[in-house]
């Protein structure tokens, strides 16, 4: 995975919404999403991708954001568990803390939530890792 901005796979990500929105071409993504063309085309040269849209669009569409982003699910883990930790986040809580971090800092979050939060997100965990990645 390269990128010096995030650890993901930039073309995987782009192959997999393509198939699971069920469109071939990029200008058939972007409408399906809500984008210009261009913006993934700018993902590619950057090889880097707005986890705000990506979450929003897994959230909205019913998409497993662990599949998107990784391209399996993880075995014995709860297959919702993504959804849990971008409810959490984009909740009002947590929402301007999250969007205010940089996207370092939300990978980081995300990823240490996920590792750590079993098959439930606990607001006592939010509130360290929030803190910690802060």
């Amino acid at each position: 995975m390269k990128g010096k901005n995030t650890q993901f796979d930039i073309e995987g990500i782009i192959t997999r919404l393509k198939g699971s929105l069920s469109v071939q071409r990029d200008n058939e993504l972007a409408e399906k999403i809500g984008t210009h063309p261009r913006s993934i085309s700018q993902w590619r040269m950057k090889n880097t991708i707005s986890m705000d849209l990506l979450v929003g669009v897994c959230l909205q569409c019913e998409l497993s954001i662990d599949y998107i982003v990784n391209g399996k699910r993880v075995p014995g883990q709860d297959s919702n568990i993504f959804s849990q930790i971008f409810k959490t986040l984009y909740g009002e809580k947590y929402e301007n803390i999250f969007h205010a971090l940089s996207v370092d800092k939300k990978v980081k979050l995300i990823t240490t939530l996920y590792e750590q939060s079993g098959n439930e997100i606990s607001e006592k965990l939010v509130d360290d890792l929030i803190r910690l990645v802060s």
